[in-house]
């Protein structure tokens, strides 16, 4: 319920950064915050939170995760001043990496075209 709350009070505001199969990430300027839609579940950010999500997601060891037999392979998440628990899979691991990557590259593209376009401008 909660989530959808978030949603539906950002809606009018929310701009789609990045889709995979596995989820969504929105942005909010009005807001300056990130929303993620992943593995059932809807997380507000802002920006420094979702990189530092986004730092610990990607030194996870995905490969010493795979060969560790005696492990139930899930690792929980969870950033400091934040709400947000996020208990993964392997193969969830890699989807959200894939997701934080690829809307990283979103807002990096949006900044060097911003840059672009001001100095043209001037």
């Amino acid at each position: 319920m909660r989530q959808m709350n978030i949603v539906k009070e950002l809606a009018t505001n929310l701009h789609e950064v990045f889709k995979t199969e596995a989820g969504i990430i929105y942005q909010s300027d009005s807001e300056r915050c990130v929303l993620i839609d992943f593995a059932g579940s809807i997380c507000k950010f802002n920006y420094a939170q979702s990189l530092r999500l986004k730092k610990i997601i990607e030194a996870i060891d995905v490969d010493a995760m795979l060969l560790d037999t005696e492990s139930a392979s899930l690792e929980i998440v969870t950033l400091h001043g934040c709400d947000n628990v996020y208990i993964l899979s392997v193969l969830q691991i890699i989807k959200l990496k894939e997701l934080l990557q690829g809307a990283f590259v979103m807002f990096d593209l949006n900044n060097i075209l911003k840059d672009c376009l001001q100095r043209t401008a001037v």
